[in-house]
């Protein structure tokens, strides 16, 4: 995993193209139009794939800047939960704790502290995705309608493809 600036700049891209319903029809429409252009060497359908695929992406741009603010705050949180635990005496701390204790102190030991704090972010980060887009989607209705309508996209291209076909 490729780390800049302590985050995981093509993991977060993974999840946004591969996980995501508009990353999914983003690909869907860019695939369908080369398809179609090289199989079939319709050109009309171009314009119009193009026009979309530029709205999706920038609905990929915008879910992937929502995944690293959040990843961004969930690496906050991690580091400040380590600095407590770190700065508390190990027998005050529950089990749990106490196992990230230990944990720290042999990545401390082997130099591995970043990779540890990267670890225990993305754990987390991908334990509380679906939680966050959950209440995401509730405060923003219009992502969740663009999600929707992504299908209706993909089922439209796939219907053009079938189309020029015939």
């Amino acid at each position: 995993m490729i780390f800049i600036n302590n985050t995981p700049i093509f993991y977060l891209a993974r999840k946004v193209l591969f996980d995501s319903t508009i990353g999914l029809a983003f690909l869907f429409v860019i695939a369908t139009t080369f398809f179609v252009y090289i199989e079939f060497n319709v050109t009309w359908i171009m314009p119009f794939n193009g026009i979309v695929a530029l709205f999706l992406s920038l609905a990929c741009l915008r879910s992937y800047r929502n995944n690293l603010q959040y990843y961004t705050a969930i690496r906050q949180e991690c580091v400040a939960n380590i600095n407590r635990i770190l700065h508390t005496a190990p027998d005050n701390l529950s089990e749990d704790e106490q196992k990230i204790h230990s944990n720290i102190s042999d990545a401390r030991q082997r130099g591995l502290m970043s990779v540890y704090v990267a670890k225990l972010s993305l754990s987390y980060f991908n334990n509380h995705l679906a939680e966050w887009n959950k209440n995401f989607y509730s405060k923003h209705r219009f992502l969740k309608h663009s999600n929707n309508a992504s299908l209706v996209l993909m089922i439209l291209s796939a219907i053009i493809l079938i189309y020029a076909r015939l």
